[in-house]
């Protein structure tokens, strides 16, 4: 019963503060101009984000108590969030972005979340990265530097925030699979392999706050998430999927073919001689679009596919859910390829 408060608590919070975000939207210039790359046909209020952040936070507050690790999880969901904030209103360069994206990874690990083992989900086995230490003291804080373990942490959060940003390119997409993700992570959660009811209640509230969005961001969306959005979700996925066991790391395969398209996206851009983070009409979503598809066809075969996958991953583990990942990327790459348009 408390998790069914805590998400019908974030979604109500969430959707009763879309009015008044679209307001201050237009007040401060926070508005989407439509042009040759992008789908929609006229402006549209860009800081959804700022109603997910309310959404979420409130829900959270009311059920955690926090200690050194929240605190740091706040932290960085705060500075990550301002920043996507400050990128909706001023557009900041990529080269800005990611510097202060690393520093709100930075403020997770300095709380005490994150990698310090990575598991091959398939055949188990640990790799430990938390061997070589160095300890600090800092303003009475005792902290233990992990070069390698925080680097793959940095990359980690850092990466899954920036997947995020790239899946936001169509009505309904980015805020429809980070749900399927997080509801997927709340079932893992509670999970007797997994037993945390911690993490299942970040799960459910992420999932509650990203529901009241999208009743306004289905297509034709009315307001986009934003950078403010984005970033905020990427932190709290990648948190989550690292905050606790092992069995947990199984949900991000949700991800995976945004994660595919994100490393794609990159790869294309750098061998292009464009910068990695160009925006362009190469993501998935856009070449299922230009192959005939509508835009509502288009997000429903990708929650098809994140569905298909998070089940197979709740019943099967994480070799089918690799398995589904890989067949859903072929049939979708392969459809693509048959009604001509470019991958």
């Amino acid at each position: 019963m408390d998790y069914l408060i805590a998400f019908a608590l974030a979604f109500s919070v969430t959707a009763l503060s879309i009015p008044l975000v679209k307001k201050l939207a237009f007040r401060v210039g926070a508005v989407d101009i439509p042009n040759a790359r992008k789908i929609h046909s006229k402006p549209l209020p860009r800081i959804g984000g700022a109603a997910i952040f309310i959404g979420f936070m409130v829900p959270f507050l009311i059920n955690f108590e926090l200690d050194r690790r929240l605190w740091g999880f706040v932290a960085g969901l705060l500075i990550a969030f301002v920043v996507g904030l400050w990128d909706d209103i001023r557009s900041l360069n990529v080269w800005k972005k990611l510097p202060l994206q690393a520093i709100a990874a930075g403020a997770v690990l300095a709380g005490g979340i994150g990698i310090v083992a990575v598991t091959n989900p398939i055949t188990g086995g640990f790799l430990f990265l938390d061997e070589w230490r160095i300890p600090i003291e800092l303003f009475g804080f005792s902290f233990n530097i992990l070069p390698i373990a925080n680097l793959v942490s940095i990359i980690w959060i850092v990466g899954i925030i920036n997947t995020v940003n790239f899946l936001d390119g169509m009505d309904g997409l980015a805020a429809g699979v980070s749900i399927i993700a997080a509801l997927v992570l709340f079932i893992i959660a509670l999970s007797p392999a997994v037993d945390d009811p911690s993490l299942a209640m970040l799960s459910i509230i992420l999932a509650g706050s990203l529901g009241g969005f999208l009743i306004y961001n289905w297509h034709p969306s009315s307001i986009f998430m934003g950078d403010s959005g984005a970033y905020a979700i990427g932190l709290i996925l990648a948190v989550i999927t690292i905050y606790s066991g092992s069995k947990i790391a199984i949900g991000v395969l949700v991800l995976g073919v945004a994660i595919f398209d994100g490393l794609w996206a990159v790869t294309r851009r750098i061998y292009q001689k464009r910068s990695p983070f160009a925006p362009d009409r190469g993501h998935i979503h856009h070449q299922l679009l230009d192959s005939g598809l509508t835009q509502p066809q288009v997000v429903s075969h990708l929650y098809i596919v994140a569905v298909a996958i998070g089940l197979a991953a709740v019943f099967y583990g994480g070799i089918a859910a690799f398995f589904v990942l890989a067949v859903m990327l072929v049939l979708t790459v392969s459809f693509v390829r048959l009604r001509g348009a470019r991958v």
